[in-house]
């Protein structure tokens, strides 16, 4: 669950209800060499990410316990939140352009190909570092 921390480069949070989603992209992040966390639902995840020290979290949009906007409410706003990448089926697509998601560092549709994740972490970290 955890990669050799000389080589991490950092922590990520991975939420999605649907575990084959879940596992895919977190086996795709530990390839990338991040130390990769999972939770399965709103109410863990929100555990998770309080205090946490994620440098993004992947969450999934629909789930049983709630969306992925629960989820970023719960993260602390300011220069020490962690990015935050709202992933989310086609399907859920008309769902999520109806919503308001102004904190939202990036947009990923499933299923997620490696070249696509690669380019969104680049982006979100480097945005990340940008910011005041």
């Amino acid at each position: 669950m955890t990669a050799d921390s000389g080589s991490s480069r950092g922590s990520v949070l991975v939420v999605d209800d649907d575990m084959v989603s879940r596992l895919v992209l977190a086996h795709m992040l530990r390839r990338m060499r991040f130390e990769v966390l999972e939770a399965d639902d709103v109410g863990p995840a929100t555990e998770m990410v309080a205090g946490s020290e994620f440098c993004i979290v992947f969450c999934d949009f629909s789930m049983p316990g709630g969306t992925g906007l629960d989820v970023l409410a719960r993260l602390v706003r300011g220069p020490g939140r962690p990015g935050f990448v709202l992933v989310t089926g086609v399907v859920d697509a008309a769902k999520v352009d109806g919503a308001h998601f102004d904190s939202v560092d990036a947009y990923m549709t499933k299923p997620v190909s490696t070249r696509a994740l690669r380019a969104c972490v680049d982006t979100v970290l480097s945005n990340r570092s940008a910011s005041p």
